[in-house]
Parts: C-alpha cells; sequence; structure tokens
C-alpha cells in the first residue's frame, strides 16, 4: 500500500462500540476527507481488501460504504482499477424507474430514448444522469432529499410513479423539484409532463368517417392499473375522444372488447394476446379498431390483417416496427424526458412559488404505409 492509502486509512476512525453501523463510520470517515480535499480528486482510495484487512471490518460493510460514496457522486469504481475521487458534479438528476433493470434489448432501448431526452437538455459535460429502478421497493424520502442536496441535483424525474411511491414523491417535492412522467401528482407541488393523442385520435377518427368507415370498435384491457387510470393519463385521454367523435357522428360502436379477467402483464402474456386475437376474428373486415396497447394491436392484426388498428405508443421501435400494418399516436418518450428537463432547468432560474405545472405533449399521427391506406379505400386488405 503507498503513503497516501495508509495516510487515509489511518484518517479512519471506527468505533467498535458507537450505535452508529459501522459501514455508516466509514462511509462518513471517507466522505470528510473527500470533502476536506484531504482525498484529492483522481486520486485512489484504499481497496475493499485493505481497508477491511486495516479497519476489521467484512467486506460486505467496507462493499456497503463505497456503494454509498458512489450514490452520492462522492467517488467512481473502475473495474479492475479500484474507487477513485470522483470529479465534483456541476449538477445531476435523478431518474426513478419502476421495476427491474431491463432484461430484453426492447426495453433497454426504450429506457436509453427516455435518457436521451433528458441528455439533449443537460449540455454540461460533468452533469450526471443517475438511474434509480425501484423493484418494487419504496424510496425513502429523507434518503432522495439528502441524496439529491448532495449531488447539487436539479431534482428529480419519476417515470411512470404507482400509488405507494405517490406519498413519497409528495413530500420530496416540498424541498427538492420534482418532475413526473405520464401521470401527475395531485396535490403537491410535483410538475407533470403528460402525453395528450386526443386531438390526434380524433382527427384521424374524422379521415375514416370522411372516408366513408361505419364500423368502429375498441380493444382494451378489462383491469386498469394506478397508473391508466389517472385522468390524464394518454389512455384515458384516448377512450373519451373515442366514445365523443363516435358520439357527435352518431356512431354506435361495433363492439367494445375488454380483455383479460386478472391483472395483465403488458410485457405480452400468451393468454392475452389469444383473447385480443379471438376479438380481431370476430370484427368486421375493415372495422376500424382502437387498441389500447401495441401488445393489443399486434395480437388483433395477425389475428385479421383487414382491420384498420390503431394505437398508441411511446418507444420509437415500435413506430418503426407496425407502422407499416397499423396506424400509431405517437409521442416519442424522449420528447416528454426533454420537457421533463426544461422544467427542472426553469426551476433552476426561477424564484417565488413553486406552483404544480401540467405539460400536454400533442400526438402525432403516423398513419400505415400508403398501399395499406389504397387498398383499405378500394375495399381490399393487404395481409
Amino acid at each position: 500500500m503507498v503513503p497516501r492509502q495508509e495516510q487515509i486509512i489511518a484518517d479512519i476512525a471506527i468505533d467498535g462500540q458507537s450505535p452508529i453501523p459501522l459501514y455508516l463510520q466509514l462511509r462518513d470517515g471517507l466522505k470528510r476527507q473527500i470533502e476536506s480535499g484531504r482525498a484529492k480528486v483522481g486520486e485512489r482510495l484504499p481497496t475493499v481488501r485493505e481497508i477491511s484487512r486495516a479497519c476489521g471490518l467484512s467486506f460486505f460493510t467496507v462493499t456497503r460504504a463505497f456503494a454509498d460514496l458512489a450514490r452520492e457522486g462522492l467517488i467512481v469504481t473502475r473495474r479492475g482499477s479500484g474507487a477513485y475521487v470522483a470529479e465534483p458534479a456541476a449538477g445531476s438528476v435523478e431518474v426513478l424507474i419502476p421495476g427491474h433493470r431491463p432484461r430484453s434489448p426492447t426495453l433497454s432501448d426504450f429506457q436509453e430514448q427516455m435518457f436521451e431526452g433528458l441528455r439533449e437538455l443537460l449540455l454540461e459535460p460533468t452533469w450526471r444522469l443517475w438511474i434509480s429502478h425501484l423493484d418494487g421497493k419504496v424510496p425513502d424520502a429523507r434518503e432522495l432529499v439528502t441524496v439529491s442536496r448532495a449531488r447539487r441535483s436539479l431534482g428529480l424525474v419519476a417515470y411512470r410513479p404507482h400509488t405507494e411511491v405517490m406519498p413519497v414523491l409528495r413530500l420530496v417535492a416540498e424541498q427538492v423539484p420534482v418532475v413526473t412522467l405520464f401521470r401527475t401528482l395531485p396535490a403537491s407541488r410535483a410538475d407533470s409532463v403528460v402525453a395528450d393523442p386526443a386531438e390526434a385520435l380524433r382527427t384521424l377518427l374524422v379521415r375514416h368517417i370522411q372516408g366513408g368507415a361505419r364500423a368502429f370498435a375498441s380493444v382494451w384491457y378489462s383491469v386498469q392499473d394506478d397508473v391508466t387510470s389517472d385522468e390524464l393519463s394518454p389512455y384515458s385521454a384516448l377512450q373519451r375522444a373515442f366514445t365523443e367523435t363516435l358520439a357527435q357522428a352518431g356512431i354506435a360502436p361495433v363492439a367494445d372488447c375488454r380483455v383479460g379477467a386478472e391483472a395483465v402483464d403488458r410485457t405480452g402474456s400468451e393468454a392475452t394476446a389469444h383473447l385480443a386475437a379471438e376479438a380481431g376474428r370476430a370484427l368486421p373486415d375493415g372495422c376500424v379498431v382502437l387498441a389500447q396497447t401495441a401488445h393489443l394491436a399486434e395480437s388483433l392484426v395477425q389475428a385479421n390483417p383487414c382491420l384498420d388498428v390503431i394505437t398508441y405508443t411511446e418507444s420509437r421501435a415500435t413506430r418503426e416496427r407496425f407502422r407499416p400494418v397499423m396506424s400509431l399516436l405517437y409521442v416519442g418518450i424522449e420528447t416528454l424526458a426533454r420537457e421533463a428537463a426544461r422544467l427542472l432547468l426553469e426551476r433552476k432560474h426561477r424564484s417565488g412559488p413553486r406552483d404544480a405545472r401540467i405539460v400536454r405533449v400533442p400526438a402525432e399521427i403516423v398513419e400505415r404505409n400508403q398501399r395499406a391506406v389504397a387498398a383499405r379505400q378500394s375495399g381490399h386488405c393487404v395481409p
């Protein structure tokens, strides 16, 4: 061990009789050296093994302390090399995502699309984007505030926050700027960015009606989760726009199909796909069908290529994959994220009361390819 690393260890005071957990004593001892400048930027810290041996601590204790320091942005770890004192960040943004880390390329690409939008406005090279996958856990409000301040954070971006997380975000929003994506956070200071595909759907339905279409149907999940039931969610907006537009034209839907009797796995369960396919085969050729998600829409098109399916998506990959066979109402998640970053930056430069704001992002219409549209108008479908 080099003399500098020996000195870093010598300056750590561990008291086995103290009620303070050992990992916190170690973390705070290293933190004081980093924040005081005694451990310099770019300097390598002693290894986990070295600290463990010198201080009589378990590997788990030392690793946990290092994980806390990394979470606060005070150190960076390099595989095969060790932990180093990090450059001070000019600022940061933390993203809270429900569920686990992506286990499929599709979900990974979608999340990267969201991060792309956030990075677009975070132009400082030393700014950091922190990602926290909640994986079913409810974060602690005090810890979120403490870590955000330690990281000089602009604030938090919460994607599709669920009911259990919302009380925590309300508390955090009293002290740290919070922006929610996809759903709102009523009775709080949190800003929200929501997709608004309603007007685009109305436009598309009117086109179909003016083109002579008279058979319309919707295929929806029978059980709505707490996000979907949000009054400002895109799905709620689509349901209202579909019902109101047809009523104004004096058209009654030929079917309102509800798929799935129990909680639905939106990632694509075989049972749900089977039920959606049955619904598709029962609908008349040429029927204009609003499907809640691309998963349902895909099953409908596969079961009956002569349906004219419309669905909503935030995924760029989904848009490119399905645009030849169905019409899409598209609000890119990167656009929603860009608006969230803009709101956080505005908070930074704006004084006075922090009243909550809601930004609605309209959808783009991505209609089926022209060959399919021409075939539909001539009375023939394209498999």
